[in-house]
């Protein structure tokens, strides 16, 4: 595996102090209901504001934020880059993209074009490619196909020499979309070298708009996938630790994005069972003189003392409910703490199952604390409305709310037990396996 040379010293947040400039919109459809806005400040979704359509479905937001943005509406969402200093104006007849009109914003013109181009080469220009095959040079068929993808790469040529013009954020973000695009036409290793030190490249050399962009994490994964596809057979846990430790060491650890990868490495080594992974990343951590991101120092903490017999860590709501003002203060011979969210299709399994037990439940002496990892207020609180428990919490953080990283939770639904003095008794996926160990 190569080294890769570090020349990233720091990255600077992505709201920077620049003049303000407005996002405006008009969705019809709509109307009268709170519109949630993010950005990205690395690998986390970043929330740039929430404003409320008026009748019309019309909006207005003022931000200095550069970058990839995402409009989440009622559960679907638009996304759109905006420039640092120009207005975006846009409307939308609907939740998707073939109905959006951008009236201001290079950038978002751009990435509305690039995504139609990106249809144009899977429905046509491929077909197309495969078909011309079949037919014999001169031959009637095979010139009325070559007209037919001529034609169509046209399209794509005109819009290489837009993106080539311009100047603004898609003249970033769209080659890096593309070269993170080419990791599905990868098929050797001469491919695969090629693009591990593109992405490595990306990672430790390009300056802020990568952390505005949201594609760190598919960055992250794609390096590490390439990695493990020039192994081969050769892979192994051990390999895939030492591949990571060399991008942390290159991207420096230091950094606000070197903080960034180690969080996300310390998720993805759970996902894969890898505890030498993790070990490994909390001692770069522990060695570290600089203040530690937050998101990170939760997730070290979460990997050493989370565990069956310890104390689990107090979830404070956002309001009294029900006369409690944390999970600490919820009185109950047993606390079930549910990670949850409504987008989740196991959860929407389950869920009536435990609103239809909870009557025996409360009968056993247990309470219910709901905990989701929803991003749209909109949808959590239709679904919300449903659950029969006082206590739930929410703050729209998705993967990165503070009881996820506290009790190490990377998937839903998630199930925790504690007794009355707030210890954990166990911690499972599945419903009925946590519930034996309630004393009915």
């Amino acid at each position: 595996m190569k080294s890769l040379l570090l020349t990233l010293s720091c990255c600077s947040i992505p709201f920077s102090a620049v003049s303000q400039s407005v996002i405006s919109g008009k969705a019809p459809f709509y109307p009268n209901l709170e519109l949630s806005v993010f950005g990205f400040n690395g690998i986390y979704d970043q929330k740039i504001g929430s404003v409320k359509t008026d009748g019309q479905g019309r909006f207005v937001l003022r931000t200095s934020y550069c970058g990839a943005v995402r409009f989440v509406m009622a559960g679907k969402s638009i996304e759109l880059l905006k420039d640092s200093t120009s207005d975006l104006h846009f409307s939308l007849s609907a939740a998707k993209l073939d109905s959006l009109s951008v009236l201001q914003g290079q950038s978002a013109r751009l990435y509305k074009d690039y995504r139609v181009n990106q249809q144009l080469l899977a429905s046509r220009i491929r077909p197309l490619h495969a078909l011309k095959r079949l037919y014999k040079k001169g031959t009637p068929f095979y010139s009325a196909v070559e007209q037919q993808l001529s034609s169509a790469e046209r399209g794509i040529a005109d819009f290489k020499d837009k993106l080539r013009l311009a100047n603004g954020y898609a003249s970033y973000y769209i080659p890096l979309r593309r070269d993170l695009d080419a990791l599905t036409q990868a098929h050797s290793l001469t491919a695969w070298d090629k693009l591990c030190t593109t992405y490595g490249r990306h990672l430790t050399q390009d300056g802020e708009e990568l952390e505005t962009s949201g594609l760190m994490r598919r960055l992250i994964s794609a390096y590490l996938e390439g990695i493990k596809a020039q192994s081969g057979k050769a892979y192994t846990d051990k390999r895939e630790v030492a591949a990571a430790l060399d991008l942390l060491d290159s991207v420096d650890v230091e950094t606000p994005r070197g903080q960034q990868l180690a969080s996300f490495l310390m998720g993805f080594f759970k996902s894969r069972g890898n505890r030498a992974g993790r070990d490994s990343i909390v001692n770069r951590i522990s060695h570290l003189s600089c203040e530690v991101d937050e998101r990170l120092k939760r997730s070290v903490r979460a990997f050493k003392e989370f565990k069956i017999g310890a104390e689990a860590p107090n979830i404070v709501f956002s309001k009294v409910k029900n006369g409690s003002r944390s999970l600490y203060d919820i009185r109950s011979k047993y606390k079930l703490v549910i990670f949850w969210a409504s987008w989740c299709g196991h959860c929407r399994l389950v869920m009536p199952i435990i609103e239809e037990d909870y009557p025996k439940l409360k009968k056993s002496g247990v309470e219910v604390i709901s905990v989701s990892a929803d991003v749209d207020p909109v949808v959590y609180a239709r679904a919300e409305k449903n659950l029969p428990w006082p206590y739930d919490y929410v703050d729209y953080e998705k993967w990165d709310s503070y009881p996820f990283l506290d009790y190490d939770v990377i998937a839903t639904p998630t199930f925790v037990l504690l007794d009355a003095q707030n210890v954990v008794l166990n911690k499972q996926s599945n419903f009925e396996e946590i519930i034996k160990g309630i004393d009915h």
